[in-house]
């Protein structure tokens, strides 16, 4: 691995720490403002379209201009700050105010990160294509996204620890939304500043450089985004939506849900430990899994873990003994680092396919903003009609999401018919080039 090709292993390393120091504990962040409880949380999840605009806004400016690496450490900054203006939210006496300041902090967390992911992916998948490098070897990279992950969550269960044994549990919540945002702000600290200093400069398409230069603008960014819509790429967005649902609906409330039943934070940032652990190997072995599976056959095999997991959350009864539900947890969230491992190497990668050189962060900008924003504008509303009014408020009042996990599971069931049509299509045109080979022997043999 070349200097410049760690410089994006460790961007991926310290963005992901910094992301996922957050992201799963956002509803108890949230929930500290005084403002929100859970039906009203999933009401909020409608801002989501501001980041499905930020992705698309970016990416194809990143695409025209170059300049990922800047968009990414600039955002990436911006994102810290508005966790802690978040953070900090409930010091406001004025309820009015409050409740303003949280839709508008909320917003701008939502369209600063969503010029991240996205494109650091094309930064790592232009680098290696520039260079002649194999891009499976994305997958690589990828392990640092995991490590940073994983990293982090070591990091997070020692500082909940040692605050609760010090604290006894006084004033704990709060204590531990610091310790999340803390590790926040200093990862992506991290994360700008190896952007700006050690990461390469994204190189554009000849088709890009030969075009007359003009003006970034609306129209052509919609004509862009128009020119990739193909019923099979209709399709696999589609998937994509509904993985994405399913995602929202378990990560929205999950770590709530296992705090309910019993399971400390500490021992959840463990949970999510575990989860990186397949991880890394698939992306370490993506080249070969990838020769042996196909893209397609890999999006199938997530689909299909993913749909488990959430029906176990459905369905498993926390009443058992601690130890018992502990061991579940952990190997549900193994499942969580398969599936997630599998969909974002290959998801990625389907969506390259139907790009052209103009079009490809774009591409991927649309797999990241339906998977990542656009499935949560949708799950706010079923989250808003099956969180109980009642129990919205109550400590104990989490049956309710249990009926929610298992309505996303259900949803979840229709990303497989992408990958089967896929598949088809793919053996379908195997054989007419069989044949046609076929028809080219035989006539050459009569000549």
């Amino acid at each position: 691995m070349d200097c410049r090709l760690f410089s994006l292993f460790m961007i991926s390393f310290f963005l992901y720490a910094s992301i996922y120091a957050v992201h799963n504990f956002m509803f108890q962040i949230v929930k500290e403002t005084g403002v929100v409880d859970k039906k009203k949380y999933c009401l909020l999840q409608l801002l989501y379209i501001f980041k499905f605009a930020g992705v698309v806004i970016f990416c194809n400016l990143g695409d025209r201009k170059g300049i990922h690496r800047y968009i990414l450490a600039v955002n990436v900054i911006l994102y810290s700050f508005s966790m802690l203006a978040l953070y900090n939210l409930s010091s406001i006496e004025s309820l009015g105010l409050r409740k303003i300041m949280v839709i508008v902090t909320i917003v701008s967390s939502y369209i600063f990160i969503s010029g991240t992911f996205p494109l650091l992916d094309s930064l790592i998948y232009n680098y290696l294509e520039h260079k002649g490098m194999d891009v499976r070897q994305s997958g690589r990279v990828r392990m640092g996204g995991a490590l940073g992950n994983m990293f982090v969550q070591v990091v997070c269960s020692m500082l909940q620890k040692f605050f609760k044994n010090k604290l006894k549990g006084e004033g704990m919540v709060n204590r531990e939304n610091m310790v999340n945002i803390g590790c926040n702000l200093f990862f992506s600290a991290g994360t700008a500043l190896i952007a700006l200093l050690f990461a390469p400069n994204y190189v554009l398409g000849e088709k890009i450089v030969s075009k007359p230069k003009k003006s970034w603008n609306v129209k052509k960014m919609f004509s862009d985004l128009m020119s990739l819509f193909t019923p099979l790429f209709v399709l696999y967005t589609v998937a994509v939506l509904g993985q994405g649902v399913d995602r929202a609906g378990i990560s929205t409330f999950l770590s709530k849900y296992l705090d309910t039943n019993g399971i400390d934070r500490s021992f959840v940032h463990l949970l999510f430990f575990f989860r990186c652990i397949p991880e890394i190997l698939i992306y370490g072995l993506s080249q070969q899994i990838e020769s042996v599976l196909g893209m397609n056959v890999m999006f199938l095999c997530s689909v299909i873990v993913s749909t488990f997991r959430s029906f176990f959350y459905a369905s498993y009864d926390f009443g058992g003994s601690k130890r018992t539900v502990m061991t579940i947890t952990v190997i549900a969230e193994i499942f969580k680092g398969l599936y997630s491992s599998f969909f974002n190497y290959c998801g990625l990668r389907i969506f390259r396919s139907f790009a052209a050189d103009d079009t490809l962060s774009l591409a991927q900008g649309v797999f990241n903003g339906t998977y990542n924003a656009l499935s949560y504008f949708t799950f706010a509303f079923l989250g808003y009609f099956l969180v109980d009014y009642e129990k919205a408020g109550l400590q104990d009042g989490d049956d309710d999401i249990r009926s929610l996990f298992f309505v996303v599971a259900c949803i979840s069931c229709i990303s497989i018919i992408a990958p089967i049509v896929a598949i088809a299509k793919r053996r379908v045109n195997r054989k007419k080039v069989y044949k046609s080979s076929e028809v080219q022997s035989e006539s050459t043999e009569v000549q």
